[in-house]
This record gives structure tokens, sequence and C-alpha cells, in this order.
């Protein structure tokens, strides 16, 4: 299953939620991930946000509105968003270990332009080897999405902070293992600069 984290607070985009953000077809942010994330091979996706009955949830629950790919839909707030993406992490994490996923690939919610090949490749990886980890590569340097193995679902849950994953990610524990992509792994659009690229594609 997928892990979209929403749930930010937007802050270097001034007054301007990046999320909400419109690209040139009119789609918001957060409705074009989901759709990227839907077109992959995943059976469910969560997503994670600030508040049920806000913005962003109003602007999936459009994004998902009628769908008939298959893809079963949970939308879930962080209680508390304030303290950072690991708040959302916990989440989204706690609904994967509640519906007995295997894994988890979190992906997030400002990076609209990764494509379901890349997350389909993280998938097949996971299943070949069973790592830890799988994160995806290009130029040799790491990106996002990354799929978690279910062995560290409590780990991830005993987050805190703004750090997100990456603490882990340095275990040297962690089975580890990678995919070639392209380089849209490294593309988020969270400054105003961004968002107006954005809003021509």
């Amino acid at each position: 299953m997928a892990v979209i984290l929403a749930a930010g607070r937007s802050l270097r985009t001034g007054d301007r939620h990046k999320l909400l953000a419109r690209d040139a077809a009119g789609r918001s942010m957060i409705g074009r991930t989901i759709m990227q994330v839907a077109s992959s091979d995943v059976e469910r996706i969560c997503i994670v946000v600030p508040d049920a009955k806000g913005l962003v949830a109003l602007a999936a629950s459009r994004a998902i509105a009628g769908r008939a790919d298959g893809v079963r839909f949970a939308i879930r707030e962080a209680a508390d968003a304030g303290d950072g993406i690991s708040a959302s992490l916990r989440a989204g994490i706690a609904y994967a270990r509640d519906m007995g996923a295997g894994g988890a690939v979190i992906c997030l919610g400002d990076m609209p332009l990764v494509a379901g090949p890349v997350i389909d490749a993280l998938i097949g990886c996971h299943k070949a080897t069973g790592a830890d980890v799988v994160v995806p590569e290009c130029d040799g340097r790491s990106g996002n999405p990354v799929l978690w193995d279910a062995r560290w679902f409590e780990a991830l849950m005993a987050l805190n902070g703004d750090e997100g994953a990456r603490k882990l990610l340095r275990s040297p524990d962690i089975r580890r293992a990678s995919v070639r992509a392209d380089a849209s792994i490294f593309v988020d659009f969270d400054t105003p600069e961004a968002l107006d690229v954005f809003s021509g594609l």
C-alpha cells in the first residue's frame, strides 16, 4: 500500500497552501499526486491530512471521488500535525499496520511528478529482495518515495519531530535496496517560485 503525507503546514509558501495550488489543467497538487500514486499497482492508498474537515482533505476527497480503478482510499487525520512530518508518518503507518500491510510506500504530497512506474519498481524490488527499505536513486543520489517493510512500522511510529525517517535510514541494522529512477524523485514544490512553475505544468 501507499501512504501520502499531506499534513504539513506549508510554511515556506506563505499564504499559498502548496497542496491546494493548481496546475495548468486546474488540478490541485494533492489531487495530481493522488492520481500519480493511484496509477501504480498499489491496491490501497492512505492520505494523511492535518484536518479531516479542512481544505486539503476536501481536495483529496474530490480527487478520489468517482474513481473506478479498484484502488481503496482512506483519509486519516494527523492528530499532532504540529509535531512535523513524524506526526503524519505515525498516522499513515498506523493505518498500514492496522490493514496488515507487508510494507508501505511513503509518498510526499508535494511531489506530484513521481509517476506510477517508480512506485511499481520499489514494490517489485521489495518483493524480490525482502529488504527493510527500498529507495529510488538517480545519478547516485537517493530520493522519494521510499518503501518501508512492515518490520520497521513500530520504529517509524516512534519517531518525533520533523526529521522524518532519515534517522532510521542511517541505522547500521537496516537492509537497504535501491532501484533506478528518473529525476522526479528530487522534485518537490514547496516555495512560491516552485508553485509558479507548477502552475504551468
